[in-house]
């Protein structure tokens, strides 16, 4: 039997819109509602294979249903504008392919499904299967009619295929019977009224036990039910009958009932390639083979070297060496050389290889072009090869056109460029691709920025060969001590509660608090249950004993699980972890580091700090940490040139206490210590982009206090609040924000039409230029830091955020902080001084 798929267009369309990520070009055209669309397609024809694919769209008009019900669907606002632009361009997409697609003035895409299910059950020749995000098409289920319902959640699709079967084991109902539940129910999406006081479940209990709402009518008298929902539903019977005729599914829409009128005509292949182009889809280029540029075609040489001598000389005469390795876990397999038109295979078994490399590696007269020097360094650490004169690491400089992308693998770097290979050899078309990324950096005025990059890539090298060393025993005793808090925190727990659960579990956690207890309730997560992440908890702190006793156990069990345990999981035999840092992962130049994560080992607990003494120096050394003060705030007076701001930090004033004074109207000395600390919050709260509601939460105020304290701050520093605006209006503009070195972060999100997401778009507009200049400031310092270091033993070993982190010999502590706090001090020239923090001590704990 021939397959007959009729796709929901708008449901899957918005639905694809709402599920997956904000997408956008480099020009800040919105692109993730088609994107999830021809993904759900791609799969659909995957999966069914059909014989024709028919596309039902809602048009703009008033349906049958409105004259009905005037308020049907009277709550639609119509789409956000991110969204409604993208629709004609779908529209024209489908075109292209030669499907067919098909409205009806009058009716809903909904009825066009239908209809299409009920020509189906006349045609012999035809099954039909219905794919849609919205359950209303349950009712169509038939013998000969399948639904597939589409969800989209955190950018994945779930997909559930509904036949007879699956109907009555879900609903304990036959399909034609669910109209019914929405009957009793209503339907808030499209304003169905439905029967007042009658929910969802009530609403199937019922049409389990009585099959429709007729039958419930006719015998509503005999009926075995409660008085109470006897009496709703009489109150209701006119709304019932009315939301029945609303959610029922028309299926005699007047449409072309000839099947072979909608088969596909041939795609015109030319125009889906540019659109694609136009709006970078790459990867679906790529999966349907549009390229069909010649420039793609690899007519390269290829040959493999055994001798290595000749071509030295003739890449050396080039001076541009362009080259990608590819590795056999730790060590190098064979790199891939292009000169002239000629690909170079060169094996690491070849003789005199590792001096082959080093000859041109460390010659300052050739620039190299490459992937992930970072990696390369590690490798050739063991071996004394060094980098020198890199001219462009692929990979930092695509981060640093585009720091929000979640891949940054060589194969997506030339997707998105629209090269798409013909061979699997990538080395044949990396010029042109670092041709095509230069012509980005220069139009950016980002050079300067991957050149900082790309020098810090190497000392992130030298730290991670270095590692930290732990103190093992401790450590381990700091582990049992431990489990026996936590122990005693369960045993705390049960006598508490009565019954014995595992604190662990979300989802039994949620029902011992909310259920048994019956603590005011929160919305429901994604896994149908009531949330108990930490957020929520600290806002029951004060209704319940409980709260607290669950909030430490919390906060032990991740030190133990998370921390204390991932750290002795990653102890090397000399007692040192090396941790990997991720230099293309944050969308603020920030690094971050895993195997294990040193960047958020906790300190606002004494227990938490207690796990940073563990971290020590080795024997005959010390640890120097250098820590920026208060560099954000600094960076913001520079920014926003506010000069009351500029005046505290030239004068090294109290810059909290004097906040406090003017937030909360006093003489500056009258300002106690809990009003300097509130003020401190509200600094960085501001940094922060944090809302009145947010500050309130944070510390523990009213909203109107918190409101108070954000109008204060913005009355004294004036200019700030012009700053922001200012930023504000020219991410609007251009569709991202930058730092000072020309750091770029697109926000797409300031033009949304969802408040939620354009606030957030604006947090990360305030925040951004700031928290980004200052990754950028400590990665120029700890670049200029590890030159000097060059003839001495004292090393960095570890960055986090604002704090550097060094293992120096006794006899080198005083130098080496001088260095240091030169060089930290003085990395950038701005409007006010930077200033750092240094300390010397043992372990990382407890300082001198």
């Amino acid at each position: 039997m021939k397959k007959l798929l009729i796709i929901d267009s708008n449901s899957i369309f918005v639905r694809a819109f709402y599920g997956i990520k904000m997408l956008s070009t480099k020009s800040g055209i919105f692109t993730n509602a088609i994107y999830g669309f021809l993904k759900t397609l791609k799969k659909l024809r995957s999966d069914i294979n059909p014989d024709i694919i028919i596309f039902a769209f809602d048009l703009p008009d008033k349906t049958f249903r409105h004259e009905i019900f005037k308020n049907y669907k009277a709550q639609r606002t119509g789409m956000p504008n991110e969204l409604a632009k993208q629709l004609p361009v779908l529209k024209e997409i489908i075109n292209f392919f030669g499907y067919k697609i098909v409205t009806y003035s009058g009716y809903e895409a909904d009825d066009i499904l239908g209809t299409f299910a009920n020509l189906c059950k006349k045609n012999l020749e035809y099954y039909c299967i219905l794919a849609s995000g919205d359950t209303d098409m349950l009712q169509l289920v038939s013998k000969k009619t399948q639904v597939v319902i589409y969800k989209f959640k955190f950018g994945k699709t779930e997909v559930i295929n509904y036949n007879e079967k699956k109907i009555i084991e879900d609903f304990g109902l036959k399909p034609k019977n669910l109209i019914d539940v929405k009957s009793l129910q209503g339907d808030i999406s499209d304003n169905i009224p439905g029967v007042s006081g009658i929910g969802q479940k009530t609403a199937l209990k019922l049409i389990q036990k009585f099959e429709n709402i007729e039958n419930i009518y006719e015998n509503i008298d005999n009926l075995n039910i409660s008085k109470n929902i006897k009496n709703k539903l009489i109150l209701g019977k006119d709304l019932a009958f009315i939301s029945k005729k609303l959610g029922r599914i028309c299926v005699d829409v007047p449409i072309d009932s000839n099947f072979e009128n909608y088969i596909q005509s041939k795609p015109d292949l030319e125009k889906i390639g540019k659109i694609f182009e136009k709006f970078e889809f790459f990867s679906f280029i790529k999966e349907m083979n549009l390229d069909d540029s010649n420039e793609n075609i690899c007519d390269f040489e290829l040959k493999y070297v055994e001798k290595l001598d000749i071509l030295l000389e003739n890449i050396k005469s080039k001076i541009n060496f362009y080259f990608l390795v590819n590795y056999k876990e730790n060590d190098i397999e064979k790199i891939s050389v292009l000169v002239d038109k000629k690909v170079f295979i060169i094996k690491s078994s070849c003789e005199n290889f590792y001096e082959f490399l080093k000859k041109l590696l460390e010659d300052e007269n050739v620039s190299k072009f490459t992937y992930d020097i970072k990696r390369l360094k590690n490798v050739l650490n063991s071996r004394k090869i060094y980098i020198k004169n890199i001219r462009c690491d692929i990979m930092l400089a695509c981060y640093i056109l585009n720091p929000s992308f979640s891949n940054y693998e060589l194969e997506k770097i030339f997707e998105r460029y629209g090269i798409l290979p013909k061979c699997s050899n990538f080395i044949c078309y990396l010029e042109k691709l670092v041709n095509l990324i230069f012509e980005d950096l220069n139009k950016n005025d980002q050079l300067k920025l991957l050149e900082i990059e790309q020098k810090f890539a190497l000392a992130l090298s030298d730290m991670e060969n270095l590692g930290f060393e732990i103190d093992k025993i401790k450590l381990e005793k700091y582990s049992e001590k431990l489990n026996k808090i936590l122990e005693n925190l369960v045993s705390k727990i049960y006598d508490f509660i009565g019954i014995k659960f595992n604190i662990n579990s979300p989802k039994q956690l949620s029902n011992i608090l909310f259920e048994k207890l019956k603590l005011p309730k929160n919305k429901k997560n994604k896994s149908n249950y009531y949330s108990t992440n930490s957020e929520i908890l600290k806002n029951l702190i004060e209704i319940h004993p409980i709260i607290n006793l669950i909030l430490e156990y919390k906060t032990i069990s991740k030190l133990k699980s998370t921390y204390c345990n991932g750290i002795l999981k990653f102890l090397k035999p000399d007692n040192r972890i090396y941790t990997i840092f991720n230099q293309t992962e944050t969308k603020t130049g920030r690094i971050s580091s895993l195997e294990p994560n040193l960047q958020n080992i906790p300190i606002k607990s004494e227990i938490g700090r207690e796990l940073r003494s563990f971290f020590i120096a080795k024997k005959d050394f010390l640890l120097i940490d250098a820590d920026y003060s208060q560099i954000e705030l600094r960076i913001l007076a520079h920014l926003s040139q506010d000069e009351k701001m500029l005046n505290l930090f030239k004068e090294n004033k109290d810059i909290h206490k004097i906040t406090a004074s003017k937030i909360f109207n006093i003489d500056v000395n009258l300002v106690t210590k809990e009003m300097r600390s509130r003020a401190k919050t509200v600094n960085f709260a501001v940094i922060y982009g944090m809302s009145a509601y947010s500050l309130s939460q944070e510390l523990k105020i009213t909203l109107k206090e918190a409101s108070e304290y954000i109008i204060n701050y913005f009355n004294f520093y004036k200019d700030i609040c012009k700053y922001f605006e200012k930023t504000i209006n020219f991410a609007k503009k251009n569709n991202f924000v930058e730092t000072l070195f020309k750091r770029r972060r697109y926000v797409p999100e300031i033009k949304s039409s969802n408040f939620n997401m354009r606030t957030f778009g604006e947090r990360i507009i305030k925040n951004m230029p700031i928290q980004g200049t200052s990754a950028d400031i400590i990665k120029i310092a700890m670049i200029n830091i590890n030159k000097k270091l060059k003839k001495f033993k004292s090393k960095i070993i570890l960055q986090v955020h604002d704090e550097i982190i060094l293992e120096s010999p006794i006899e080198e502590i005083e130098v080496v902080k001088e260095l240091v706090n030169f060089e930290m001090e003085n990395a950038v020239n701005l409007s006010v001084p930077l200033m750092v923090n240094i300390s010397v001590g043992e372990n990382w704990g407890n300082y001198i």
